[in-house]
């Protein structure tokens, strides 16, 4: 459908789409879950359907958090465990920024970052991967706060 109102509806204009980073990650077999039985090796997104076709076209933003709440508009909003010291996300929280940005297209070669990491961009849940392959930049949130207009 994405692709479709690219080439169709939209043909020559910039689209923003807002989705979960699962549904906008690609190469997501190279993701270790760290999960027993969980494993994306036969998984399919649209965001690797959309690179297949657009490559250095799509730019994709994760978002992840070091502590707070999630949830969703259907379900209670939960604690949100603090991430691990060795994490991307531990690592963005020892910099005391509440926000911070990483652009991972612009970082060279050979760079650390570069490099498998544990991170949680995927359900809040602490995986290993090289995350460049997976996403373009990844936006951090040190703490990620409920909407009290939908809490049950």
């Amino acid at each position: 459908n994405l692709l479709w109102l690219i080439q169709h509806r939209y043909p020559g204009e910039k689209i923003i789409v807002w989705a979960a980073s699962m549904h906008i990650a690609r190469n997501i077999t190279t993701i270790d879950t760290e999960i027993p039985g969980i494993s994306y090796n036969d998984s399919n997104t649209m965001g690797q359907g959309v690179w297949n076709v657009l490559k250095d076209k799509m730019y994709s933003i994760a978002f992840t958090a070091y502590d707070g709440y999630f949830g969703t508009p259907f379900s209670l909003h939960r604690p949100l465990s603090p991430a691990i010291p060795n994490s991307l996300e531990g690592i963005f929280k020892s910099t005391n920024a509440n926000f911070s940005f990483i652009d991972f297209k612009s970082i060279p070669d050979g760079h650390w970052l570069r490099r498998k990491l544990k991170a949680r961009p995927l359900g809040h849940a602490t995986m290993t991967s090289e995350w460049p392959l997976n996403f373009d930049a990844m936006f951090f949130i040190k703490t990620m706060y409920n909407n009290p207009k939908i809490e049950k």
